[in-house]
């Protein structure tokens, strides 16, 4: 779930078992999926990774096996039961309703950019998007996400943009945007890496 997805996504073997559940909660809270959220989920088959990002819906291992996100199923016991298609189309508008909508925009950017993007790419174009996010400059949804969710559990957030209409473009630009001249860009250790494969 969250960022413990992206410590596991790079890995060669991603075992799934009965009780896996993939999940990537982040709008929720007012901000964005991290860390490499942007590379693998554009990566899953047509717009599931979309979905993902901006409804926080959860996997489980058999869905995770067949998108790919699962290399590896480990038996135990079987999760019992289906949604029909009316239950499913009022949990994504309830968790859509639910989200930031300045999140849920700067969410669909950040993972359709990752489309065409390295892994390494993405990694610096997020690490940019999550200084932005959490220093209150561009807006507070991340700190107000956190109060209604975790510490007063109200779970009646006041996202600065109450609706999706009103959150203005030039306003997800400012996530996407450059550091301050004081405050330098993420420099991964590529040429390290390289030399180690």
């Amino acid at each position: 779930m969250g960022g413990g997805v992206g410590v596991s996504i790079p890995g060669t073997f991603r075992i799934a078992s009965g009780r896996t559940v993939f999940e990537n909660p982040e709008t929720l809270t007012g901000f964005h999926p991290d860390p490499g959220a942007s590379f693998y989920l554009p990566h899953l088959p047509g717009r599931l990774g979309e979905y993902l990002a901006l409804t926080w819906e959860k996997l489980n291992a058999a869905e995770m096996m067949a998108c790919g996100l699962a290399t590896h199923y480990s038996l135990s016991e079987e999760r019992e039961g289906a949604e029909t298609n009316d239950a499913w189309c009022s949990s994504t508008l309830r968790r859509l309703k639910e989200a930031s909508p300045l999140s849920l925009k700067v969410s669909l950017r950040s993972i359709r950019k990752g489309r065409f993007e390295t892994f390494d790419q993405s990694l610096v174009r997020e690490y940019r998007m999550s200084l932005q996010g959490i220093s209150k400059q561009i807006s507070g949804d991340f700190c107000e996400g956190i109060r209604a969710r975790m510490l007063d559990k109200d779970l009646a957030p006041k996202w600065s943009f109450p609706s999706l209409e009103q959150v203005l473009e030039d306003v997800v630009d400012c996530y996407f945007s450059l550091l301050s001249e004081t405050e330098p860009d993420l420099e991964l250790p590529a040429k390290l890496r390289e030399a180690s494969d």
